[in-house]
């Protein structure tokens, strides 16, 4: 039996390329970016197009996927204040083309759509469930939401199948930036200054979990519905920074908070993952696993470009 193709949009990005690494086990991988090449190496054909492209109707015509996973746009709240319209075109408007497309030429294709805890702002209570009100602080959590009525649109009057998963904070080595990275750095230059409290939490799931999460669900045939993808746990910023300093080569520095919170950025974050689990999912790696593994990740690169 001839092995079937799933798209991955964005399949150079840092969550794109790990799915891709771990679904190529069993799929052929299609892969889209905006680069003249597949960098990672983890696609069996690869094409260079910047969404929305009209191209991609005859790609989806000649290949027929499966699946789409849509991981093509910008994935940064400080960039969408600063650029809310690319935020807006390579989020929305491109999600709108790409579905577009696939109800001329690929209707069966399910779409499986990363948006983000970004669309529940600032929570009025913990654990987050998927029915919590919706009540976005940045244009990148505006626009997330928008590309979620978006599938539904396509789905109430097309028919077409959507996954939606509100990932909360994936890390993972390849992730250049954020609250990790930004903290490693920091430990490295000897001066561990950062915004905030330190009191303010997070979920946090690793990148693997994500790509495993992705592999259960086409696995297992869930083509429809709305899940948190998260740990499942709080964490706080001081946490987080105490697991790096540990794992680093400098133990003794100790972290100064300025107070002041960043625009767009929640205070507490914990997802309710119940869902998910019904499904027969359930994330395998630990924060403090996780962590080690990050920053030992980080040591290589710093060791590697000096």
């Amino acid at each position: 039996m001839e092995t079937q193709t799933i798209l991955v949009t964005g399949v150079n990005g840092f969550i794109g390329s790990h799915v891709a690494r771990l679904l190529r086990k069993n799929w052929r991988i299609l892969g889209i970016d905006t680069n003249s090449i597949d960098i990672h190496g983890t696609t069996d054909k690869y094409c260079q197009l910047v969404l929305p492209d009209a191209d991609i109707e005859g790609l989806l015509r000649a290949e027929k996927p499966l699946a789409c996973l849509h991981f093509a746009g910008s994935a940064s709240v400080g960039h969408s204040l600063e650029h809310p319209s690319h935020d807006f075109q390579a989020g929305p408007v491109a999600l709108f083309q790409l579905l577009d497309a696939i109800r001329k030429t690929t209707p069966d294709c399910v779409v499986l759509f990363p948006s983000s805890a970004a669309v529940y702002g600032n929570p009025k209570a913990l654990p987050i469930t998927e029915d919590h009100p919706l009540a976005p602080i940045s244009p990148y959590g505006h626009h997330k939401l928008i590309s979620e009525q978006i599938l539904k649109e396509f789905s109430s009057i097309y028919g077409l199948n959507s996954v939606i998963l509100r990932i909360f904070s994936c890390y993972g080595p390849g992730l250049k930036k954020q609250l990790l990275w930004d903290v490693c750095e920091k430990i490295d230059q000897g001066r561990l200054q950062l915004f905030g409290t330190g009191d303010e939490t997070r979920d946090f799931i690793h990148v693997d979990d994500v790509a495993l999460a992705m592999e259960h669900l086409l696995t297992h045939q869930v083509h429809n519905g709305v899940f948190n993808l998260a740990g499942g746990e709080q964490t706080t910023v001081k946490r987080i920074v105490q697991l790096l300093v540990e794992a680093s080569a400098k133990p003794g520095t100790t972290a100064e908070f300025n107070q002041n919170s960043r625009p767009g950025d929640p205070l507490h974050w914990q997802a309710d993952i119940s869902r998910l689990v019904q499904t027969g999912f359930r994330p395998q790696i630990s924060l403090e696993q996780g962590v080690t593994q990050y920053a030992a990740w980080y040591t290589r690169q710093i060791h590697e470009h000096n």
